[in-house]
């Protein structure tokens, strides 16, 4: 696990939490929300149908 200090620095700075966003992973494209970083480093997202996931890996660009 990620220490602490890290993910708070890591979200403060971070261009995607607290933002929409657009993911493609394994060539499947959804919409979500970035809410946060868990303690592995995983990007926590909640998508628009209101599931919330971690992303491990992929792409993620912000919806504008």
């Amino acid at each position: 696990p990620l220490s602490d200090d890290f993910i708070r620095y890591y979200s403060k700075f971070s261009a995607v939490i607290g933002k929409n966003i657009r993911v493609i992973q394994n060539g499947t494209e959804f919409t979500a929300y970035a809410t946060g970083i868990d303690d592995q480093g995983g990007l926590i997202v909640t998508t628009d149908e209101g599931q919330t996931l971690t992303l491990r890996y992929g792409e993620v660009t912000i919806r504008i």
